[in-house]
């Protein structure tokens, strides 16, 4: 008899198979895997194919991961798209080099109406970042009281699926008076593996400002192990910017612990009328961490910026920001 008769040779579907259990078998013992995710459920399909199981397995990887993040550092996304009663206070300081301190103080928060099947917000918001069409980074150093607003009003949830998510916001503006507003805000998630992709579109209205809208996207994907990656631009027109603002943003997550997370920003602003111009490059290094209590993060971020009005000038600063929770603190964040 040949010597290879009788020997069992595993077949190639064989290998396949098995060379894919043991990649999924990876990413679900991966450190960096996040529990309780928001928009995929976590459960492994029994009637499609193993590649589609791997697809499913990444797309659930990366936007738990994303969501998590996004809660720690309390990203406007999560802010807005969260569904549970929930209260922000935020102090934040920035120092920066041959200008005087700035101390902010802000309060944000949502009430879910459980009788009206949870899709109606009472929402309040004393420093919103679309209000004045601006980014809550462009900080002055000296702020006018008149300048100052409070948001009040209702958000309507029109439509919420794994993948997508419709909102309706509406209400007042105290700004020496009030002011009515409205915004429409939509969000869909396409998955190119290893890529997430967010596209969301939000059309706004002030009775003093006219009408805007912003389109970003969000491109999302876990480098390894201990880094998560994200490039976001984004473009908002309205009846008051110059011309367009535009904005791109590069952000490396480094995960120290499950609750330490260090992140390094990469920010620059634009405008194109009356010619294109490019306001400001900013480099963060931001590190976050709830500090004994899941209800109470603190923030630490050393940086330098470049900014137009200062001829580009190097100028280091640094921000320290706290935030306190009351409510319903997100389970993301308790401890195992």
């Amino acid at each position: 008899m040949p010597a290879h008769q009788g020997i069992h040779r595993p077949s190639a579907m064989g290998i396949i198979r098995t060379v894919l259990f043991l990649y999924v078998l990876s990413v679900h013992t991966a450190p960096l895997y996040a529990q309780g995710g928001e928009y995929i459920t976590d459960h492994k399909p029994t009637s499609v194919s193993e590649v589609d199981y791997i697809h499913d397995a990444v797309s659930r990887r990366v936007l738990n991961l994303a969501n998590r993040l996004d809660y720690l550092f309390a990203e406007e996304r999560v802010v807005e798209e969260n569904n549970e009663s929930i209260v922000q206070v935020n102090v934040l300081t920035r120092y920066i080099l041959d200008e005087s301190p700035v101390l902010r103080l802000s309060l944000k928060g949502r009430l879910v109406l459980p009788y009206l099947e949870d899709r109606v917000q009472l929402i309040f918001d004393s420093a919103d970042r679309e209000r004045d069409i601006k980014d809550d980074l462009r900080i002055t150093d000296v702020e006018n009281e008149d300048e100052r607003s409070l948001f009040t009003g209702l958000r309507y949830l029109a439509k919420e699926t794994k993948r997508s998510r419709i909102s309706l916001d509406g209400g007042l503006r105290w700004r020496g008076g009030p002011v009515p507003f409205a915004r429409v805000r939509g969000r869909r998630v396409m998955t190119f593996d290893p890529w997430i992709i967010r596209l969301t579109q939000t059309v706004f209205w002030f009775s003093d400002r006219g009408f805007g809208e912003t389109t970003q996207l969000d491109f999302e994907r876990v480098l390894d192990d201990v880094h998560f990656f994200r490039a976001t631009p984004s473009a908002t027109w309205s009846e008051t910017t110059r011309g367009v603002d535009l904005r791109q943003r590069f952000t490396v997550f480094h995960q120290l612990a499950y609750e330490r997370i260090l992140a390094a920003d990469l920010d620059i602003q634009a405008h194109t009328r009356p010619t294109f111009q490019v306001d400001k490059y900013e480099f963060t290094l931001r590190y976050r961490r709830p500090f004994y209590r899941p209800w109470l993060l603190i923030e630490v971020a050393p940086g330098i910026q470049f900014t137009r009005e200062n001829n580009y000038d190097a100028a280091p600063m640094i921000t320290l920001k706290s935030e306190i929770l009351f409510g319903d603190v997100p389970r993301i964040l308790r401890p195992f």
